[in-house]
């Protein structure tokens, strides 16, 4: 670990240009959308983790709008992987019997906002409030946090029902024009057009 130690140092400071690299990434996304957050969750484009983390900090201080499942997830991935860097560093360099020394302070500092914020945004995008992870508080609240931070998005189920809807609603349309076709050339009584039709209507 004393050989590993030298390095933390120079780890931190990668961490802290990748944070404005990130940063910059998601000012620019900003600019070439109307809004980062309003990006709907029900995209079919698959982006880097890097443009899921940068998305995170895009959204450094909204807690309106959306995040779906890859945002939120690689975003937590990130921050759990510099946490335990911040943990060493404190640990081996700072000396810290605990890993909670200023390094950790420092990644709180940066990293708490964000992260309630992206968690917010991915509780909107299951259809539930944002305050719904204070429930982290009573310990066996993260059990249905979890399940709820891991759930699909509403909007996107919401898009399949109404295709599914009008999928229906289009199939009817055709199975009354095919009725009404066939009772204009006399192959059904006006009885069986009315109770064929009534069948398709219910």
């Amino acid at each position: 670990m004393e050989g590993f130690g030298q390095f933390i140092p120079l780890i931190f400071i990668a961490l802290i240009i990748w944070f404005f690299v990130a940063r910059s990434k998601a000012k620019k996304t900003i600019e070439q959308n109307t809004t980062l957050i309003k990006k709907t969750s029900s995209s079919t484009d698959v982006e880097s983790p890097v443009y899921y983390i940068a998305r995170g900090f895009g959204g450094y201080t909204e807690f309106n709008g959306r995040s779906n499942r890859s945002e939120y997830w690689w975003f937590y991935l990130f921050f759990l992987i510099v946490s335990l860097i911040t943990y060493l560093i404190d640990l081996n360099l700072f000396k810290s019997p605990t890993g909670f020394g200023p390094t950790s302070i420092i990644f709180l500092l940066i990293f708490t906002i964000p992260m309630i914020a992206v968690t917010t945004r991915r509780l909107h995008d299951t259809g539930r409030s944002g305050w719904w992870q204070l429930i982290y508080l009573t310990v066996i609240g993260v059990i249905p946090l979890i399940i709820w931070l891991a759930s699909e998005s509403t909007q996107k189920t919401t898009t399949r029902k109404i295709i599914k809807t009008n999928k229906s609603e289009s199939d009817t349309s055709t199975k009354l024009r095919e009725l009404n076709q066939l009772y204009k050339e006399g192959v059904l009584t006006k009885k069986e057009f009315t109770d064929a039709k009534k069948k398709h209507l219910t």
